[in-house]
């Protein structure tokens, strides 16, 4: 019988963070046994100051007690404030460790398995403010609270006896309204989060093609799916609230109601003798304190629902596909640019054909290599293939005479000349775009790069030049200055194979000659894979491969393909 293991409750990225620091959360277990101990206290001192100082009229003992107190009170201040101190500790330090695996895990996604909108991912990355609110909140540091809610009770009925009965009276009635309420909170957690993430894709969708809604007047229709998204996710959060209010509430009752029901029986026993007026006094106070750990688990259990929510959309991305799955991926030194596609066939996810189907391709290195083909025609997704963005459908992609699974496609990709047909820059300084903080690329490397590029030209003219800092996305520049920047990215580091996409569809011809001129003895030697609808790039290939429907239709010497693509079609 085969006996299939029980995943965790919970997953390795969020405990393995969470054992680490569990030194401090013993600190900060030890720090609230401590305040609880001390909470006694002054129950304690009331009792004895009303029972026996007052009848005995002992002023010096009044002042040795007070001497204490305060000694007491002065040690429940500096452990409550090293307790949030703490308590902020472990939270920023599960917060920064599980922060860097889920940004890894997003920048390792495989492609083909992404799920939502750019929008959508934002938000659910941006749950992990939730997870650290809730883990560096000091209502989490109530939970350690709850277990000497139980001593409290006992000193209650040392000194009250009978009067113990009233909070275990309100105890489960806390309890019972919090475990009511929390089926209906986690539906409108859920509910909440799908609002919220609905809100935010729209949100980032409106401000990264803030120039196309301007002038294609797609404003209308994003403002009405804003504003839809507004009221929903709205109506949910005030649900939220308003149930989330309701076990708080009966807990501040239960409070108060404890302290009423202690003073009300207490009377009764003071008149039979049973009780002295210190130890009404005493119990009164212990009995609001007791109650009181119990408004915090009802708040404690509010954020909860938000906090599981946030939970599992943050591990559903983790639990996503990755380009890291091979255990131990290899690490090559060098690309040398032998690509090869076997019976290799491909499908984006939704999609209803293939997007290529039975590809035969070798590349050997320093081949140059130009793919020709009408637009949807497969083109592009040779290339994301070759660059392991996406794993085939069908077939077997390899890259040096490895299969693509087995690299480690992070490391492998810094070593492989990238410009892809949109050219997306950075937030930062021109010089961050160019280097991007990669070994072996010194000033020297990023301003021969972008002399190849044709950058350096308008650089130097620019205020700052370098040290210039782009808006979003390099937006404050023309299209083919970004292309120019991403172009000398790519030459930077002098890599053994590059792949381009339409690399100069935003140049004019001048300056698209030119960057012909200055980059042919550059690519020599080199492996290169050119997509590409200007037929004068194609000076920079010896070989080009025709594409139709995702499939190969001709593949030769360039000479050769031009003139059967210049020739006249036969008479049928």
């Amino acid at each position: 019988m085969e006996i299939v293991a029980t995943p965790p409750r919970f997953a390795a990225w969020l405990t393995r963070p969470m054992l680490k620091n569990k030194q401090v959360y013993i600190k900060v277990g030890l720090a609230a046994a401590m305040i609880n101990l001390f909470g006694l206290a002054s129950a304690l001192f009331a009792m004895t100051v009303y029972d026996k100082v007052l009848p005995n009229n002992a002023t010096a003992s009044m002042i040795g007690l007070s001497i204490g107190l305060l000694i007491v009170i002065v040690f429940d201040f500096v452990l409550r404030t090293l307790r949030s101190y703490f308590v902020d500790i472990a939270g920023a330090n599960v917060d920064r460790d599980v922060g860097a695996t889920a940004f890894d895990r997003l920048l390792s996604l495989r492609l083909d398995a992404r799920r939502g909108s750019t929008g959508a991912l934002a938000a659910i990355l941006r749950e992990l403010e939730t997870l650290r609110d809730f883990f560096a909140s000091v209502t989490l540091s109530t939970m350690i609270d709850v277990p000497f809610i139980i001593l409290t009770m006992i000193a209650i009925g040392f000194i009250g006896g009978p009067l113990v009965i009233v909070p275990l009276i309100m105890v489960p009635l806390v309890l019972a309204s919090a475990w009511l309420t929390y089926p209906a909170m986690d539906r409108l957690a859920a509910d909440a989060m799908k609002q919220g993430l609905s809100k935010q894709a729209v949100l980032v969708e409106t401000i990264g093609g803030i120039e196309t809604v301007k002038t294609s007047g797609a404003g209308p229709l994003l403002t009405r799916r804003w504003l839809a998204s507004i009221e929903a996710h709205a109506e949910q959060s005030l649900l939220q609230r308003l149930i989330g209010s309701i076990s708080m509430n009966v807990a501040n009752a239960a409070q108060t109601l404890t302290y009423a029901g202690i003073v009300v029986v207490g009377v009764y026993m003071i008149v039979a003798r049973d009780l002295t007026m210190g130890g009404l006094i005493a119990c009164s106070m212990l009995g609001t304190r007791a109650v009181a750990p119990l408004a915090q688990i009802a708040m404690l259990l509010s954020r909860l629902t938000s906090t599981r929510m946030a939970y599992r959309q943050i591990n559903g991305l983790m639990e996503q596909p990755s380009e890291k799955s091979n255990p131990t991926p290899l690490r090559p030194a060098k690309v040398d640019g032998l690509i090869e596609m076997r019976e290799v066939g491909f499908r984006y996810p939704g999609a209803a054909e293939n997007a290529l189907n039975g590809i035969n391709l070798t590349i050997k290195p320093g081949e140059r290599v130009a793919l020709l083909g009408r637009v949807g025609s497969g083109k592009s997704t040779m290339a994301r293939l070759a660059l392991g963005l996406y794993e085939p459908t069908d077939g077997l992609v390899q890259l040096d005479g490895t299969d693509m699974r087995q690299l480690d496609l992070g490391h492998t990709r810094s070593m492989i000349g990238t410009a892809l047909q949109e050219s997306v820059l950075l937030t930062g300084s021109i010089r961050e775009n160019i280097v991007l903080e990669r070994d072996g690329i010194d000033d020297e490397e990023m301003l021969r790069a972008a002399r190849l590029s044709g950058a350096h030209d308008f650089i130097g003219r620019i205020a700052n030049g370098y040290d210039m800092v782009l808006s979003d996305r390099g937006e404050s520049l023309s299209g083919g200055q970004r292309q120019s920047i991403a172009l000398a990215r790519a030459f930077a580091g002098r890599p053994h194979m590059m792949v381009f996409d339409e690399p100069t569809s935003a140049m004019d011809n001048e300056s698209e000659q030119a960057l012909i001129e200055r980059i042919a003895p550059e690519i020599d030697g080199r492996t290169l894979l050119l997509i590409t609808h200007r037929m004068s790039l194609l000076r920079l290939v010896n070989r080009v491969i025709l594409m139709r429907d995702g499939k190969i239709l001709a593949d030769g010497p360039r000479d050769e393909i031009l003139r059967r693509l210049a020739a006249p079609p036969k008479a049928a």
